[in-house]
């Protein structure tokens, strides 16, 4: 049998490679988006957690934290409600 390679897309490997490609860039995309900044402001949050004289600037910097976990990472919301509704 005798195959035409002309194009990447003709061969079952290309499309594989094509696709993976895909996954990747979204994969990708998707951490520069949502991970970078999300980790930036946590560690600035734990910054000032570290950086707190007092208790109740401390448990302001806690409830921020908080929140940021809730309105950020809504798979962890769930847990987070339960943690703290006891």
């Amino acid at each position: 049998m005798d195959y035409s390679t002309d194009t990447l897309l003709n061969d079952e490997t290309g499309f594989v490679i094509i696709a993976v490609f895909i996954i990747s860039f979204i994969f990708i995309a998707f951490f520069i988006n949502f991970f970078i900044p999300f980790k930036e402001e946590k560690d600035y949050i734990k910054m000032e957690m570290e950086r707190s004289f007092e208790e109740e600037e401390y448990l302001y910097w806690k409830r921020e934290l908080k929140m940021l976990y809730i309105s950020k990472i809504p798979i962890v919301r769930s847990i987070i409600r339960r943690k703290y509704n006891r």
